[in-house]
């Protein structure tokens, strides 16, 4: 409910201890948490590479998916990018040496 996009799975890691296993990322990526007060809200700024890393130092299996489906983020960057569009073809652009010298 608190997420701005419907949820993508990046990754499926596989674990015989999944709370243990969440707890050790945890305190490796807590320098880089989101929300520094309250740390309920479980969300790390971390490249996915970074993620595969450490999973593997840890010892798991995991399958991970680089490019996931995204298709509501994906339609937000297309509607972005149209209105970027609209603005730059609506902008008048004076060339400075066609003036008048009095402006």
């Amino acid at each position: 409910a608190a997420l701005p996009f419907r949820f993508d799975v990046h990754a499926m890691i596989y674990s015989e201890n999944a709370p243990e296993l969440e707890s050790k990322l945890h305190k490796h990526f807590n320098d880089r948490r989101i929300n520094k007060v309250n740390y309920r809200k479980e969300f790390f700024e971390a490249k996915l590479e970074e993620i595969k890393e450490i999973v593997e130092q840890l010892g798991h299996t995991a399958l991970f998916h680089p490019i996931p489906e995204a298709k509501e983020y994906r339609q937000t960057l297309q509607v972005i990018e149209n209105i970027n569009k609209i603005e730059i073809k609506d902008t008048t652009i004076l060339d400075i040496d066609t003036l008048p010298s009095s402006i």
